[in-house]
């Protein structure tokens, strides 16, 4: 009896001290990476995530419990190599998953979930994201976890015969028996959740309590359960609440443009966060090109994007649908197919239109969105010859807009063609002497935007040169934002911070508009201006419109943000809880509730 509840209590110890010591491994990655400072709080994010610790551990185990019942009967040597080789296979299994975590929380700010193996549809695609600096720490964290799984399982699980008796099997019926409370957390009223981890106003120190393994098993579990995970209140409540943050039914009371068919030409640019408008990096002007732009057409210093990934940004862009958190309605066609596009509204005036990437479209699912957008014709990196495949992603900027240029000599008008740039994306490879030295990721970042604004000044200036300028609106507006320059959380509103501009001869008045903004409401504000219907566009307010409610929403992976003219609000779908209100924001944390209740109603509901 003793010798069979040891060899458990071992297997036990031994998952609890894996778990203990790759948590380590990862804390002292961030302090390296500057994401944190090493404190003695860090202590208590290891106390409070031993209840996830343990709820994982349970999970491993069960397998484990299994297999000693089913021999209680055989009584064969081969269970217990069996259990050495499973633990060996989840030893590596669960290296990868936390070195992967460790390499990938500087940039994403929260612990690994489900999220990546939605980029995996195109792994030659997904790999272009990784750099030399990125897999030496993916490689280096995986050999460290594996040596501490190894050295634990020398130490702990030591070679030790299983003697099964009838005490044996009621010890093992016990475990059996009460294993479900580890599991869920403990006897409380809810089970073990993320939020649960949450202790303190330090979000690292709260991040850092959560098991990688426990959560990613955790969200890809609540991703098939997200119509229950929205409901704060009355769905009649919740759309009142709604309407007030958003009239959709406000249109502008002034004309901007010089015609109701102008061509248009929207360019959707990849991390272009405005909190390098008008900055300068080491004495340099950054963004010099768009910098002089904002003198001309419709300028918006206070917009704001939707979301933080490229997926969800061009959804915002072109169809004025709202960024999820937890999700992305671009993965699921079947959803996707059913928004509206200014692509398709602008076909009932006969618009052609061409969307432009110099990058997979196949990556994320966006091929499926585009098609289903409406576009005519598309161009991706399949339509350029190979030897300009100079970019880890594909062509780099200056290459694809010279093929916007070449095309449009030859357009078919009216026409509403989307070029998406994509130079400006990790791991920020451009084909320039750099503008400023240095090797870090920042350096490398606006280093890269300086070459993209190059590149797009480059392209309006050759547009310019030609007849069609005149008639041609141009919108410049970034997919997301940046955690960059400066390293800010994955909630801050900053981040969130994007170029937004109008341009183009056919642009009759010269505004800048102050009041806050989103990308999301171009769609809208463009349609009203050609006096198209944009009934569909619900979740959006006309820009131009005189009483247009400065309210902005936006979402991160695990959780959500408002901004309106008092101050900031982020709430958390992790602590259930507001994490962030500055300026105490009267947008209240039930109408931020509201919103994204009615939003993931119609997503639910797609």
């Amino acid at each position: 009896m003793k010798i069979f509840l040891r060899y458990i209590l071992r297997q036990l110890i031994f998952w609890l001290c894996f778990f203990a010591l790759t948590r380590l491994l990862f804390m002292l990655c961030q302090v390296a990476f500057g994401q944190h400072e090493l404190n003695w709080r860090c202590v208590f994010s290891f106390i409070v995530g031993f209840r996830m610790d343990l709820s994982m551990s349970f999970y491993v185990l069960t397998p484990i419990f299994i297999i000693l019942l089913i021999n209680h009967i055989f009584k064969s040597q081969i269970a217990e190599k069996i259990i050495n080789v499973y633990n060996l296979v989840l030893i590596i299994l669960f290296s990868i998953f936390i070195a992967v975590d460790c390499e990938l929380y500087q940039d994403w700010g929260y612990r690994i979930d489900y999220t990546p193996f939605n980029y995996l549809t195109v792994p030659g695609e997904a790999a272009n994201f990784l750099t030399g600096k990125m897999i030496l720490v993916f490689v280096l964290s995986l050999i460290i976890s594996i040596l501490i799984g190894l050295i634990l399982r020398f130490l702990i699980l030591k070679n030790e015969k299983i003697q099964y008796s009838l005490s044996s099997l009621g010890i093992l019926i016990f475990f059996m028996a009460v294993w479900i409370i580890p599991i869920r957390g403990g006897l409380g009223e809810f089970p073990l959740n993320p939020g649960q981890m949450y202790y303190s106003k330090d979000i690292f120190l709260n991040h850092l309590a959560i098991n990688p393994v426990w959560n990613m098993i955790y969200t890809s579990v609540q991703k098939n359960k997200i119509k229950s995970n929205f409901n704060f209140m009355d769905d009649g409540l919740a759309q009142s609440k709604f309407d007030k943050l958003i009239n959709s039914n406000l249109i502008a009371d002034k004309k901007y443009f010089k015609t109701d068919s102008p061509n248009i030409l929207i360019c959707i640019l990849e991390t272009f966060t405005a909190e390098v408008n008008h900055k300068k990096y080491k004495d340099k002007e950054i963004m010099p090109r768009l910098n002089q732009l904002v003198q001309d057409g419709i300028y918006f210093p206070n917009a704001y994007g939707c979301g933080d990934r490229t997926d969800k940004g061009v959804v915002s862009v072109l169809s004025g649908y709202p960024a999820q958190p937890q999700s992305s309605i671009m993965l699921y066609q079947k959803k996707s197919e059913g928004l509206p596009s200014i692509i398709k509204s602008l076909q009932q005036k006969n618009y052609s239109s061409t969307f432009y990437y110099g990058g997979e479209l196949n990556f994320a699912s966006m091929r499926s969105y585009i098609l289903s957008a409406g576009f005519n014709e598309i161009i991706d990196k399949n339509n350029f010859d190979p030897s300009s495949y100079n970019a880890k992603w594909g062509v780099h900027d200056h290459i694809l807009f010279e093929k916007v240029v070449s095309d449009l000599k030859q357009a078919k008008e009216p026409f509403v063609n989307c070029v998406l740039s994509l130079s400006s994306h990790p791991p920020y490879d451009v084909p320039m002497k750099n503008e400023w030295e240095g090797n870090d990721e920042e350096t490398k970042f606006v280093n890269s935007i300086h070459y993209a604004d190059r590149s797009l000044g480059a392209m309006l200036d050759s547009i310019k040169k030609m007849p069609l300028w005149d008639n041609l609106v141009v919108i410049l507006v970034g997919d997301h934002g940046g955690r960059f320059p400066g390293s800010m959380a994955l909630y801050d509103p900053k981040k969130f911070h994007i170029t937004m501009h109008i341009t183009g001869g056919a642009v009759k008045s010269d505004s800048t508009i102050m009041r806050l903004s989103s990308q999301s409401d171009l769609a809208k504000t463009i349609l009203n201006q050609l006096n198209i219907s944009t009934k569909e566009y619900k979740f959006n307010q006309d820009l131009l419109s005189t009483t247009y409610n400065p309210f902005v929403y936006y979402a991160y992976n695990p959780g959500v943000g408002s901004i309106d003219t008092s101050g900031r609000m982020v709430f958390s779908l992790e602590s259930k809880s507001i994490i962030q209100n500055e300026a105490h924001s009267t947008t209240t944390e039930d109408d931020l509730k509201a919103y994204l209740q009615v939003l993931m109603k119609d997503f639910n509901n797609r």
